[in-house]
């Protein structure tokens, strides 16, 4: 009975893991970082400019990295798979929004500040934190 018993827990354990291999061409963390701040610019940039054709500007992002879109895809779940690695490639991918223009980090630096010292609730429209 314990026999069966056991074998059904580890059945039953290893059905609900969701287990994602290692993709044949993963993306390393540094480049997935900088995939995820153009494609988030393109992304913002896309909705000031709804007349702009967002699959051009992701088909010119992805040759300038020499990456497919299936790669990316499949580096993407697998990171999501290890959040540590997942959390470092966004913080990266937000140094870089920021370092691309030094006012907005000043100005987005002295909003939070305002914020905290006046206790008011922090800004929706702010997606991040700086650091």
């Amino acid at each position: 009975m314990k026999k069966i018993l056991l074998s059904f827990v580890f059945f039953a354990t290893l059905s609900c893991s969701e287990v994602v291999d290692k993709p044949e061409n993963l993306i390393d963390e540094d480049t997935m970082a900088e995939l995820v701040a153009e494609l988030a610019i393109n992304d913002q940039l896309a909705i000031l400019n709804q007349q702009g054709d967002m699959e051009i500007s992701s088909k010119y992002i992805l040759n300038k990295y020499k990456v497919k879109g299936k790669d990316v895809i499949e580096s993407h779940s697998y990171y999501l798979t290890k959040p540590d690695k997942m959390s470092k490639i966004y913080d990266k991918a937000q140094d870089i929004i920021l370092n691309k223009d030094p006012k907005i980090k000043a100005k987005l630096e002295a909003k939070i500040k305002k914020d905290s010292e006046g206790n008011t609730p922090p800004d929706e429209n702010i997606p991040f934190q700086v650091k």
